[in-house]
Parts: C-alpha cells; sequence; structure tokens
C-alpha cells in the first residue's frame, strides 16, 4: 500500500492497482483503479512462464518488480512510464524465486538461481554499469527444492542490514 492508500499486487504478468471506492472513507467499497501489463518485449516467456515473483516500493514512489525469468523493471505507480533489464545470459536468463529489496540509493536487490544482484535505479533508467552502483555477485547454489526454496538457489529474499557507516 502507498502513501496514496492504494493497494498494488499482481496477478501473472499484471500489475493491479485497487482503491477506496470513496476516497478517504475506510469503509467505502474496494475498486480496481487500473492495470498494467508489462509487455512483451521486456518477458523472456508469457503469463505462465515469466510471471512476476517480486515487487517493491521505491525510496521515490515507484514500484520495482521482478519476473521469474530474471526481467527487473520499474514502473510509475499511475502506470505512465515502464523501464525493464534482463538478468542473464539474452536468451535463458537465471530464474527468480523470491521476493526482492530496495535500499534508499536506488538499488534494488534480486536473487536468482545463479547470483545476487544489485541493479540501480538511477531515477531515470534502470543500470547495470558498476559506475552507477550495480553488481553482481554469484554464489554456491542449492539443488533443486527443499524446505524454504521453491527453486534452484538461496531460498531467501535479499534481506538489507545495517546502515551507510556499517
Amino acid at each position: 500500500i502507498d502513501k496514496d492508500n492504494t493497494f498494488f499486487t499482481v496477478d501473472g504478468i499484471t500489475v493491479l492497482a485497487y482503491q477506496d471506492k470513496e476516497r478517504g472513507n475506510i469503509d467505502s467499497d474496494i475498486k480496481l483503479r487500473s492495470s498494467f501489463t508489462l509487455p512483451a518485449s521486456s518477458l523472456r516467456g508469457d503469463a505462465k512462464t515469466d510471471p512476476i515473483v517480486g515487487m517493491n516500493i521505491l525510496w521515490d514512489g515507484r514500484l520495482a518488480l521482478a519476473t521469474k525469468r530474471g526481467t527487473v523493471a520499474v514502473l510509475n505507480r499511475d502506470f505512465s512510464q515502464f523501464w525493464s533489464v534482463k538478468l542473464g545470459q539474452a536468451d535463458a536468463g537465471e530464474e527468480v524465486s523470491n521476493s526482492i529489496a530496495a535500499d534508499e540509493k536506488g538499488g534494488i536487490y534480486v536473487v536468482t538461481e545463479r547470483a545476487m544482484y544489485r541493479v540501480q535505479w538511477t531515477g531515470y533508467n534502470l543500470s547495470m554499469n558498476e559506475y552507477d552502483g550495480a553488481w553482481r555477485a554469484e554464489y554456491e547454489a542449492g539443488e533443486g527444492q527443499s524446505a524454504g526454496r521453491l527453486g534452484k538457489g538461496s531460498g531467501s529474499t535479499p534481506s538489507l542490514m545495517g546502515n551507510p557507516d556499517d
């Protein structure tokens, strides 16, 4: 839920925005304000094979999201602008089975089956460039599904800890 009391959720590759039918009335019915379906060109598949698996609100108020096959995207809350990058190899990507985290400096943290990423939201574009603050760190991935893990990988949503001085 954002600062305007809009509830955002997903259905496959569609982001849905719900609001009170009567703004400011907590007893009001709920209505679908609007929806945004990810462009096919940003995906590695369709709604069934590459659904949205994680979403967060960035510090600047935009929505950040990740799909199962490694698309990371940023979307204005009014759905007027959309940016995306694809993680991993151009043809295959890397599977994401957990949600995402975000920091106050535009970092979007995504863990895949092979690596931990920091994708940088610059305020006007998504960057995978180290100069902008992005990085990729490979890790030893576990095999298959186990307790707490939906697929190959860490089995955990990234957690941000500490502060800028520590």
